[in-house]
């Protein structure tokens, strides 16, 4: 399921390769080409779709690159053609057929072919971050210039969703193969293509890639900002040096709501803020320890002081918008004694001392953190709030180098939610150390599974044996907040990485 809630937006006039000008709040350059310029909170670790899986590369990527199909990003069950005009599904659901289009050219000049496919699946398949996407294939081919031929290892009910997502953006193989750092010089088949170079940290630009075969975008420039403080770039939004801002906290809606030249939508997420363990140690490989955080921590507390109330408490990691939602796992289990006797039971009576890591670049995560601090000292476990930024964070995290930190996820896809956080192998399930059988079979078994009320009832048995192993502790669903420049038609909130420009009308 998808939440789309419609945003109106402006552009503003911009001076140079990287930035918006001061010209007031019309988007036009002096050549005429209409532009945006995003304000982004951290810089792009990659360009490379099938190299990342941060928010902010993902929201780049799919200005450049485009899907066999278009599923709004991997988010939607509605599948439309995209460089695919049609495929066949056979009967028994293992073979997917795809006819390409004929008119389709990389940002290079080279016409794509099956063969530009077949590399992009395979690479998927066995690149480190990416390759879990591709386990339900089993092989794929080229059987001629414009035909593409998947053959999976079992029905996959979510395999055109999700070949859709940008992970599956289509590349340029002989870009790849001549040996420049495709990280930093992507090629794709997408309406924008890179301007200049890519220097992580930099401002840099997109310009409308004329050999775009679909729609001729509105807006054809694309400028990006690295603002790492969002009070900067609220300033920045006022000031119309920036049009776009794809991450708002609480505390900025009444500064946009008050200013007549912006615009403010806010939309249910699927953003899970969550507690993750290092079960490698103790005594996070205790249970009973684990319960007794839960209980220790009053996620209504949390809701109104780290998001003034704007959002939702977590009961899984699945909310009202997945497939799966259960309501009969209770949202808030705050009792302090019972933490104190699980404490106990543990064999930590006086409690104990500990790091909570937490990315500083998250403006929750850390309001999150100051507030859990005070409720565990509540029982005896003494936090001192470990701040990182983001790559630091994020690399602690692969490493396993943390005790307890915050985490967050995004996915609207429900296979993809519960296979990150409780399958073995699942790439946000860190320590590897939460390894249930029963679980990594359910979850097997949805993925298989075409019958959606079958789905379902597997999927809230998942997110209930989640909830009684406790691997991880579900706190909260902020809302998503958007802040912009009140011009711009076109744009739809279906989560916080998915924004494609060349849908934006400018209106002047």
């Amino acid at each position: 399921m998808k939440k789309v809630v419609a945003l109106v937006m402006s552009l503003l006039a911009v001076v140079s390769m990287f930035a918006g000008c001061s010209a007031g709040k019309e988007a036009v350059e002096s050549s005429g080409a209409k532009s945006v310029t995003f304000s982004l909170l951290s810089s792009p670790a990659s360009l490379d779709p099938a190299t990342t899986v941060d928010g902010h590369s993902l929201m780049v990527e799919t200005q450049l690159f485009s899907m066999l199909v278009d599923s709004s990003g991997g988010n939607s069950a509605e599948i439309k053609p995209d460089i695919a005009e049609s495929w066949e599904i056979s009967e028994d659901g293992l073979t997917y057929t795809f006819k390409l289009r004929e008119d389709v050219y990389f940002h290079n000049g080279k016409q794509l072919t099956a063969d530009d496919v077949v590399y992009t699946f395979e690479r998927v398949m066995t690149e480190p971050y990416t390759s879990y996407y591709a386990v339900s294939i089993k092989s794929v081919e080229a059987t001629d210039e414009h035909t593409f031929v998947a053959h999976l290892n079992y029905p996959f009910a979510d395999f055109l969703t999700m070949i859709g997502g940008i992970y599956f953006g289509i590349c340029c193989e002989e870009a790849i193969t001549a040996g420049d750092d495709f990280m930093y010089k992507p090629v794709g088949t997408g309406p924008y293509k890179l301007e200049g170079d890519y220097v992580p940290g930099q401002a840099f630009k997109f310009v409308y890639n004329d050999k775009y075969y679909g729609a001729e975008p509105d807006i054809k420039e694309i400028n990006f900002k690295i603002q790492p403080d969002t009070n900067t770039a609220v300033i920045s939004l006022q000031n119309g040096e920036v049009d776009f801002i794809p991450a708002l906290t609480v505390n900025d809606i009444e500064t946009i709501e008050s200013d007549e030249d912006l615009a403010l939508y806010q939309a249910p997420s699927y953003t899970i803020h969550y507690v993750c363990f290092n079960k490698n140690n103790a005594p996070w490989n205790i249970k009973e320890v684990r319960q007794a955080v839960n209980y220790a921590i009053n996620k209504q507390d949390l809701l109104d002081g780290a998001l003034n109330g704007i959002g939702a408490i977590a009961n899984a990691p699945l909310n009202s918008l997945h497939l799966g939602y259960n309501e009969n796992i209770p949202f808030n289990e705050y009792d302090v004694e019972a933490a104190k006797a699980k404490l106990a039971e543990a064999g930590y009576p006086d409690g104990f001392s500990c790091s909570l890591m937490v990315n500083s670049n998250n403006a929750i995560s850390m309001k999150v953190a100051q507030i859990m601090q005070n409720q565990l000292a509540q029982i005896g476990i003494e936090v001192s709030v470990e701040q990182l930024e983001k790559a630091t964070w994020s690399d602690n995290l692969n490493k396993s180098n943390f005790e307890i930190a915050l985490g967050t996820l995004n996915w609207a896809d429900t296979n993809n939610m519960v296979t990150y956080l409780y399958h073995t192998d699942g790439g946000f399930n860190y320590d590897r150390v939460y390894s249930n059988p029963v679980m990594d079979e359910m979850i097997e078994k949805a993925s298989q599974t075409l019958d959606t009320e079958e789905r379902v009832k597997l999927y809230n048995q998942i997110v209930e044996l989640g909830h009684e192993d406790l691997p991880i502790i579900c706190l909260l669903f902020p809302n998503e907040i958007v802040g912009a420049n009140k011009n711009i038609d076109g744009i739809k909130i279906v989560d916080n990485c998915y924004f494609p420009v060349a849908t934006w009308t400018l209106n002047q």
